[in-house]
């Protein structure tokens, strides 16, 4: 016998538990369909920024960060400090954590089954598994960068941009003079993205991002094994890779059709400057469900304004922002030696928008290239 439901989630991560704590909170029979079992691995440095820490349910953290370097190359750095502007999660146990908030409100979980379709009729959406049909009024595409979901009705983006990104988790005693409570990005490794290390409680993560087509493994085992301040061999470690995906103009954005929705990385929602993606998978999750619940007949219409409304203007910023910053990446590095990380740090605090870093970043930049000039002569 087909089960029926109100709404069918694909993907328990951020973005999934997102759209089931919220409807199921609100009393809809909601089903979340994983394709593997909890707590599951998750590639991902795990950092949220202080502003969106108040979007979720209360969690653990492994490291509170207060501070930064900006590197160029491995070899140049800036360190500032500031007080708490981040937290670092581990995905395994905060996905976890996530679906089973979700679970207490009564949303129903079925692990391990895998998605091969959808298949829409006039009165429902069937969802089509390895383990039996599902059929619900409305489906929520929370399936990652390989998404079922958008493949099965055909809603391709006007722009498939993407990140292809690597990491390694090395113990923290092999890197003995790392600091807990700070991250360091490294800009100039890349075309179009940046080198990573960032505390993740027992371990460091160490990665390395880039939307261009690049050698990445050998520029990543190079890049860390000259790295100035923190030189390590990660070939004796087990390196894995993944892709995210992003938009940076508005014209991008696809969201889905007939009540099939498309959410965090299945619809590209994610900084397209860091590739961050836990805050706006979270939060596009939780709008889709409210734009189910006060629509009912136009979802799709109310979860685009909430979308444009929430999200995409600092998609579009940040988007703004990277195509600037990567392609002067040295110039970029030594402006950032005035303002310019204190202006991120007011970001990642909720002081400023991405709007707010591209106009004043435009302004430090006019005002401090004679002097950088002038140092170069």
């Amino acid at each position: 016998m087909t089960e029926r439901y109100d709404v069918v989630i694909i993907g328990g991560g951020p973005a999934g538990a997102g759209a089931s704590y919220e409807l199921a909170d609100a009393g809809a029979k909601v089903l979340v369909i994983e394709k593997a079992k909890y707590p599951r691995p998750k590639l991902c440095a795990g950092c949220i920024s202080k502003r969106s820490v108040d979007l979720f349910p209360a969690f653990s953290i492994k490291n509170t960060i207060k501070g930064g370097i900006l590197g160029f190359k491995g070899q140049e750095f800036v360190e500032k400090v500031s007080d708490e502007c981040a937290v670092i999660v581990d995905r395994k146990e905060f996905d976890h954590f996530l679906i089973s908030k979700a679970q207490e409100k009564g949303a129903h979980l079925s692990e391990e089954i895998t998605v091969k379709d959808i298949e829409l009729t006039p009165t429902v959406r069937k969802v089509i598994t390895d383990k039996g049909v599902f059929e619900a009024d409305y489906v929520i595409g929370a399936d990652g960068y390989h998404s079922v979901t958008r493949k099965s009705i055909a809603c391709k983006s006007a722009s498939r941009k993407f990140f292809i990104a690597m990491e390694v988790k090395v113990p923290k005693e092999d890197l003995k003079n790392f600091k807990e409570d700070e991250v360091l990005i490294d800009i100039g490794v890349v075309k179009k993205g940046y080198g990573w290390y960032f505390p993740q409680g027992e371990f460091v993560n160490i990665g390395i991002a880039t939307a261009e087509k690049e050698d990445l493994l050998n520029i990543f085992k190079a890049y860390t094994k000259s790295h100035k301040l923190f030189p390590i061999d990660i070939s004796k470690y087990r390196i894995k890779s993944w892709f995210i995906p992003f938009i940076s103009k508005a014209q991008e954005l696809r969201l889905g059709r007939d009540r099939v929705f498309l959410t965090g990385d299945a619809g590209a929602i994610v900084d397209p400057l860091l590739g961050e993606g836990i805050r706006y998978a979270y939060l596009s999750g939780n709008l889709c469900a409210r734009a189910i619940k006060l629509a009912k007949k136009d979802a799709h219409s109310l979860y685009e304004k909430f979308v444009k409304n929430a999200i995409l203007e600092d998609l579009i910023y940040a988007g703004k922002i990277a195509s600037i910053v990567y392609n002067i990446q040295e110039l970029s590095f030594k402006l950032s030696q005035d303002k310019a990380l204190y202006m991120f740090f007011e970001l990642l605090k909720g002081e400023k928008t991405y709007k707010d870093l591209y106009r004043l970043g435009w302004k430090e930049l006019v005002k401090n290239i004679p002097k950088i000039l002038m140092k170069n002569l």
